[in-house]
């Protein structure tokens, strides 16, 4: 088995003469992975992660070595909102600290992913753009996010952590980039926090989740996670989630559903549809409702949030 492949191929129960149901797909690009942290001992969880690839030191075991293990408490937070999903970890820094690079291993993971026909792209860490060299990497990062998205027919919808540098400060790339859905942080009376970035100009609306006081796996049950990137995890899980409804109900009949969500601009909407406005230009994401819902009710309301 390739070293880069973290389960077993074969970790799908199968019955006989029954093909293999393809999961949905994530990739996450962030510190990586501490394989040995133990909510991945869980069998289940553990055969979700299909594959690891390091594009800052090419190690062929997962690793995370970020102080706070970022990438680990990332990689859960999305497991555990989107028990749809299969992952793909890319290890593209060192830690949160490590943004310099990050760019050019960006590029490197986009094209990785793409070819791993991955479905949803998760930018859990960014790069400020402050000079020239990082203004010419944004434009690189934007071109490959095209480069990945036309390879997938453009069924491969991205999300990007805003940053937390506070409001006097723009959001970090990618989440700026165009085809990327920034998510920012609120706590769970839904306001927006303080550290997030200010909206940019163009951007339209804000998508704002809970990212407060978050649940974190990798120090025992007194740690604590706060920040956009563990809110984008959430967002990241939940999009699977809806994907793998759109999927489940997707027909001739109701209008192929799936790819109609698949898109950045199909999942946009129904964003759009599953948050209240709070702010100017600021919506709290909340799909509770929804999935409170039948599944014949909640065909009905994709096929609504997608023909607006």
């Amino acid at each position: 088995m390739d070293q880069s492949t973290i389960a077993s191929s074969s970790s799908h129960p199968i019955q006989p003469g029954e093909e293999p149901r393809r999961r949905i797909r994530i990739a996450i690009l962030d510190t990586g992975i501490n394989a040995q942290c133990s909510f991945f001992s869980d069998a289940s969880r553990w055969a979700r992660l299909r594959k690891w690839r390091d594009f800052v030191e090419d190690r062929g075991m997962p690793v995370d070595e970020d102080a706070g293990s970022h990438g680990t408490e990332v990689v859960a937070l999305t497991m555990k909102h989107g028990p749809a999903a299969d992952i793909y970890v890319a290890r593209v820094a060192h830690n949160c600290n490590d943004t310099r690079n990050s760019p050019a291993r960006m590029i490197q993971a986009l094209a990785w992913a793409a070819d791993e026909e991955v479905d949803i792209v998760l930018f859990s860490l960014g790069f400020a753009v402050d000079d020239e060299d990082s203004e010419d990497d944004a434009w690189l990062v934007q071109g490959a996010i095209m480069s990945a998205q036309l390879k997938r027919k453009n069924q491969l919808v991205c999300f990007g952590a805003a940053g937390d540098r506070g409001a006097s400060q723009p959001a970090l790339h990618p989440a700026r980039c165009v085809d990327v859905l920034a998510i920012y942080a609120t706590c769970a009376d839904r306001q927006f926090q303080p550290f997030n970035p200010v909206p940019y100009k163009g951007q339209g609306q804000c998508f704002g989740v809970v990212g407060v006081d978050l649940p974190g796996v990798s120090g025992g049950s007194d740690v604590r996670l706060t920040g956009t990137s563990f809110a984008a995890a959430l967002v990241a899980g939940t999009a699977a989630v809806l994907l793998e409804i759109a999927r489940s109900a997707t027909t001739s009949d109701n209008g192929y559903i799936f790819e109609k969500l698949a898109v950045h601009w199909g999942m946009y909407e129904v964003l759009m549809a599953l948050s209240t406005e709070v702010e100017d230009q600021r919506r709290y994401v909340d799909p509770r409702r929804f999935l409170r819902l039948d599944r014949e009710a909640r065909v009905t309301w994709l096929l609504d949030a997608l023909s607006r």
